[in-house]
């Protein structure tokens, strides 16, 4: 048996998924964090509704400095989730087509 924080609360609704999709979708449909009460959800868009969207238009992205910058921390006093180093994009990525340079 799981450990009480790893179950996921069963409703009828979600027996009803598990037995139209398979247990494995329906699996994905209600999970939980660890440690939290809330769902995580898959957020995604299909194919058909990305091909309506307008393109971005590089030119039209600008960066702004903020204008009252913190001092920076030294590495070994940086704690994960608390500091941020502004330093990656890589948890937030913009996806668009490269502009030539």
């Amino acid at each position: 048996m799981l450990p009480r924080l790893l179950r996921c609360a069963c409703t009828p609704s979600t027996l009803r998924t598990a037995t139209q999709l398979g247990a494995s979708t329906a699996t994905r449909l209600q999970t939980r964090n660890f440690a939290t009460s809330w769902q995580r959800r898959n957020l995604y868009a299909d194919d058909e509704l990305m091909s309506r969207l307008p393109d971005v238009d590089p030119s039209k992205l600008t960066v702004t400095e903020t204008i009252t910058p913190k001092q920076l921390v030294p590495n070994q006093d940086l704690v994960f989730g608390r500091t941020f180093t502004g330093m990656s994009t890589a948890d937030h990525p913009i996806p668009c087509p490269e502009a030539n340079h």
